[in-house]
């Protein structure tokens, strides 16, 4: 089932402020030593650091560095599988909408689909889902922002 990117920024609220900011120094460390080819982190680099840091936040910095598959070009959607590989992550690729998101698959990462293509600039990485009394809410990282 496809879904737009705009319904998925109308239901998903975007992690904190401190969190973000681990994410941004991470990603900052990554540029200077790995990344180094572009001037800014694309969407789904940024849904790297922060898929690291919710499944390995005590790891060491080398480890993820080594992971990373290296390249010329910003990270493509099969550099950041291979990078999940390196880090021993299995990747599983589902269709679903946000509502049918088991929490047992989170994080995991979010790429619209739109017209049938793919929006990879618009990546996400859903980082947890809680049952409430309105519903199921998100935590998620926008890759983009």
């Amino acid at each position: 089932m496809n879904y737009s990117t705009h319904y998925i920024q109308q239901e998903l609220p975007t992690i904190t402020d401190r969190r973000e900011t681990a994410i941004q120094t991470l990603g900052a460390h990554l540029k200077r030593t790995v990344w180094t080819s572009s001037e800014t982190l694309s969407a789904l680099q940024n849904c790297f650091c922060a898929y690291v840091l919710a499944n390995q936040p005590a790891g060491e910095f080398v480890t993820v560095a080594q992971a990373i598959a290296h390249s010329d070009q910003t990270m493509s959607l099969p550099d950041f599988l291979n990078s999940l590989a390196n880090l021993e992550r299995k990747a599983i690729t589902l269709s679903s909408s946000p509502a049918e998101l088991d929490p047992r698959l989170l994080p995991c990462l979010h790429i619209p689909v739109r017209r049938g293509r793919r929006q990879v600039e618009n990546a996400k990485l859903v980082l947890s889902a809680n049952d409430t009394v309105n519903g199921r809410e998100y935590t998620v990282f926008r890759g983009s922002d």
